[in-house]
């Protein structure tokens, strides 16, 4: 089944972006929201030789320079990519979304979970459709 990302187009004027980072940084960016192991969830898993593989970005400058330069909005811990605001930006009101992104954090490690939680994932989704926390329906 083919997925499809929409990139609000706020994403070029929003001020972290714009202040923070490089055309190779936003490239960067860009890449980790619409690639083909992305999901509803904003958590999972693709190993970093895909990601240079991908990118054409060099495993080095990746672990190095690229991961630094866009917390603390994405995070990379032992081969899962972990998009901070990711939740924020899906239709939270449809039971089936909040279905799909249930299932999705359930494959999710439980330790990769407790990190995501750790640095913000999740947090402010009680005013976003009446969802109290959707880290709460899953196995945490």
């Amino acid at each position: 089944m083919a997925k499809e990302r929409i990139i609000n187009t706020k994403f070029w004027n929003d001020t972290w972006v714009r202040e923070n980072l490089n055309a190779l940084d936003r490239y960067f960016f860009i890449y980790l929201l619409t690639n083909d192991k992305t999901n509803i969830s904003g958590i999972y898993e693709i190993p970093l030789s895909t990601i240079a593989l991908e990118t054409g970005i060099d495993q080095k400058e990746i672990n190095s320079v690229m991961w630094l330069k866009l917390k603390p909005r994405v995070y990379y811990k032992n081969g899962w990519v972990i998009i901070k605001n990711f939740l924020k930006h899906q239709h939270l009101q449809s039971d089936s979304v909040v279905q799909g992104i249930t299932r999705e954090l359930n494959q999710v490690p439980n330790d990769i979970l407790l990190f995501a939680k750790g640095r913000g994932y999740g947090e402010g989704l009680g005013m976003v459709g009446g969802v109290s926390n959707i880290l709460n329906l899953t196995k945490l």
